[in-house]
Order: structure tokens, then C-alpha cells, then sequence
């Protein structure tokens, strides 16, 4: 039920947990997931209403792609960034000192989050290079993706033709928009695509390391989409949380195209033609398919004007954010703030 998809060992047991509850006492497998996604979004959403507000968290948990994807496609991405937002807030985005146990359960909860599914494996690198001092750099980069690979070692014997498929050789559909753009879609002679998508976001995770934790967050789970070497349906909901964690109204054309997608596709919703929603009919084909296919390679682009002008709109903030600073600031360090992306209340603390 989770189709070509690689996903780690904690997901797979608790698949296994599932179907075993499901024989032996009759609970529904696919509302048994449900209600476990369902938890995953709550959990986003109060992050979300941690960082942001009540408002933008209530728009998180509402929006009609999120809904699809956890109700309807039951796939599993929010999980794994569900148990990494409980770890940003165990956190509370300590970069400097000796490693305390905030630290080692932070990078425990990730290795935990990788093991659900590794959406977020370049994001430990990001938040390792925020760390100062060698050891906290390590600490957050290696344990992590130590538990990760030791989580594999029970399924070595029995699985392991499985794994290397499926997680380290995973082929993918090789239909990332911008690498079509650049019409290197296949790679580079025996560079594959992979590795340029991972040079690239981990060199966005330099740029952003004087950003506060949850801003660098929204942004990777924006980026990781953006520069997908293999785009899907399901990881429109990965951008959804970025954009509605940055909250610009930049952002709406993409939930807009998101949400035709989810309504009309074939492997969506596909209502008909005669469906009859919030006064909107529907097209049918052959115009249903030519937008799809417009609409879908739209994704990444629309993700990236909304980011544009969330940028943009920062920086025309920025004379009133250096404003409530302390006056005790120079200009220099007003600028390097303002310049690493402090929102109001980092900035007031």
C-alpha cells in the first residue's frame, strides 16, 4: 500500500504493528494509518503555532493539499517531519557550548526522523554547519546518521536485496522541472542527477546557517522540493509546510495549482467532469491532461516567486526590525542580523 516508494525501517515495522492489529482485532489498517498521519499534521501544527501563531498553524492544518495527501494518499513524509519538529523544539536552536542533553536527544529524535523516512537527511547537515565548535558540528552530523544506518542492521539477513534497492540504488522518475529546464535530467556522464541535488542544497544550508532553526526548516522543506531530481504528488505536502511556515501570499499560487492537481489528477481525486465544486465544473479531457501537465511542472516555480518575495519582503522590513533592536548594536551587527534572517522575536532575544 505504500507503492514504489523507499521509506526507512521504523515506518516499515510500524506498517507490520498494523496489519497485525487488523488480523488480530479487526482495526482498519488504512484508518489506523490515517489517524497516526493525522497526529503527525497536529504535531507540525503546533510547531507551527509554537513559531508562527495560532492563525498560520490553524492554515497549516486546513489546507486542502495537506488533507489530500494524509487522508487520501496516506503517505508518510510528515511523519518523519513531524518527529524532527520535536526535536527543533527540544532544541530551542542552542548552537554554542559543550553538548548538553538537549543535544544528544536532538540528534536521537532525528536519527529517528531519518529512520521514519529520510526526507531530512540533508537538513542534519544544515543544522550541523549552524553548530560552533568541532564537536558539536560532529555530534549533530554523525550521530544522527549513525543511528540511522545501525536501524538497518536487523534487516540485513533478510532484507538487504530490499534496501539496496529500494533505499540506496532508489531509481527515481527523473522528472524534477528545473533539472528538465536545464535539460539535465540524467546527469552529467556518471555524475547522476542525485549529486548535484545534493551539492546544491547543502550549499543553500551555508547560505542560511545565521537564520534562526524553524526559518531554516521551512526553507529546506521549500528547496528539497523546488530542486527534486524526481517530483510526485506527495511532496506537495513537504512544501506546503515550508510555505505556510514563511506565510506570504506569494505563496497562494502554488496552493492554488497544488489543489487543482489534488482535485483532478488521475492518481488525486480525478473528479469528473460533471463534478460540481464550490461552483467551479471541473474540465474534462483533453484540456484536463494539457493542465495537469502544465499545472505540475509549475510546482517548483511557483514555490520559488513565493520565496522570492518573502526575501524581498524581509528585506523591506528590515529598517523597522533594526529599529526594536538594542541600541547597544552597531550598525555592522544590526546588518549581519537583519542579513541572517532573525524574525521579530529572535531579534528581541
Amino acid at each position: 500500500q505504500t507503492g514504489r516508494y523507499n521509506y526507512g525501517p521504523i515506518w516499515a515495522q510500524v506498517l507490520y504493528i498494523f496489519s497485525w492489529t487488523e488480523t488480530t482485532f479487526g482495526l482498519s489498517f488504512r484508518m489506523q494509518i490515517i489517524a497516526l498521519l493525522t497526529i503527525a499534521d497536529l504535531i507540525i501544527g503546533y510547531f507551527i503555532f509554537r513559531v508562527r501563531g495560532l492563525g498560520i498553524a490553524s492554515c497549516f492544518f486546513m489546507n486542502p493539499i495537506s488533507i489530500v495527501i494524509t487522508g487520501y494518499h496516506n503517505q508518510f513524509d510528515n511523519l518523519a517531519i513531524s518527529i524532527a519538529c520535536v526535536a527543533m523544539l527540544i532544541n530551542r536552536d542552542v548552537q554554542i557550548g559543550p553538548l548538553r542533553w538537549r543535544d544528544v536527544i536532538t540528534t536521537m529524535i532525528l536519527a529517528l526522523s531519518l529512520s521514519t523516512k529520510h526526507v531530512l537527511l540533508v537538513f542534519v547537515v544544515w543544522l550541523a554547519m549552524r553548530q560552533v565548535g568541532a564537536i558539536r558540528k560532529l555530534a549533530y552530523l554523525l550521530i544522527p546518521c549513525l543511528l540511522f544506518l545501525v536501524s538497518f542492521t536487523p534487516f540485513l539477513t533478510s532484507s538487504w536485496a530490499a534496501i539496496n534497492k529500494t533505499v540506496i540504488g532508489y531509481d527515481s522518475a527523473d522528472n524534477g522541472p528545473i533539472w528538465d529546464l536545464l535539460g539535465i535530467q540524467d546527469g552529467l556522464g556518471p555524475v547522476p542527477i542525485t549529486v548535484f541535488f545534493a551539492i546544491l542544497l547543502t550549499f543553500i544550508g551555508y547560505l542560511m546557517r545565521r537564520q534562526s532553526q524553524h526559518e531554516s526548516l521551512f526553507v529546506y522543506l521549500i528547496f528539497i522540493v523546488v530542486l527534486t531530481p524526481s517530483l510526485v504528488s506527495q511532496y506537495f505536502a513537504i512544501a506546503a509546510i515550508g510555505a505556510i511556515g514563511l506565510f506570504s501570499l506569494w505563496f497562494l499560487p502554488y496552493f492554488i495549482i497544488g489543489a487543482y492537481h489534488m482535485l483532478t489528477g488521475y492518481h488525486e481525486l480525478h473528479f469528473a467532469s460533471e463534478s460540481l465544486l464550490i461552483g467551479l465544473v471541473i474540465p474534462d479531457e483533453p484540456i484536463l491532461t494539457t493542465l495537469l501537465a502544465v499545472t505540475f511542472m509549475f510546482i517548483p516555480f511557483a514555490l520559488s516567486v513565493g520565496y522570492l518575495a518573502h526575501v524581498l519582503r524581509r528585506r523591506a522590513q528590515l529598517p523597522s526590525v533594526s529599529n526594536e533592536l538594542n541600541p547597544m548594536f552597531t550598525s555592522s551587527n544590526v546588518g549581519q542580523l537583519a542579513v541572517s534572517g532573525l524574525d521579530d522575536d529572535d531579534g528581541k532575544r
